[in-house]
């Protein structure tokens, strides 16, 4: 015996009615570990935001540092070229000292010189 297109209809329907609770119980299972995959995920996700916040409050407390650093290293260049400086100044005086010790060095000895030529021509004469 042939079945018809409505029996075939109800038997499928009937098919349907008797799976349907285990696709419920199914979908809901799936549901229910999709949701806590994803309760995961978002735990995840807000565990790292919390430290990019973290993470970018330090960069500006970094920056902030680095900006004073800079600022002293400047402050410490221009005290370099000022020592510079007053090194140069201080050199060309002792140059300077060294050249006059030298001159009075040699008028000093020209003078015992003298002293010592005077006493040898009165010891000639």
């Amino acid at each position: 015996m042939k079945k018809t297109p409505q029996k075939k209809s109800e038997n499928i329907a009937g098919l349907l009615k008797l799976h349907h609770e285990d696709m419920k119980r199914y979908v809901g299972a799936q549901s229910e570990i999709f949701q806590e995959k994803l309760d995961g995920v978002v735990e995840l996700t807000m565990s790292t935001r919390e430290t990019v916040i973290k993470l970018s409050d330090d960069v500006g407390t970094l920056t902030g540092k680095v900006g004073v650093l800079t600022g002293r290293v400047d402050k410490l260049s221009d005290d370099v070229g000022t020592l510079s400086g007053k090194v140069d100044r201080l050199s060309l005086d002792m140059t300077e000292v060294k050249m006059l010790l030298v001159n009075k060095a040699d008028k000093k000895d020209l003078r015992a010189l003298d002293v010592r030529v005077g006493v040898l021509e009165k010891a000639k004469k």
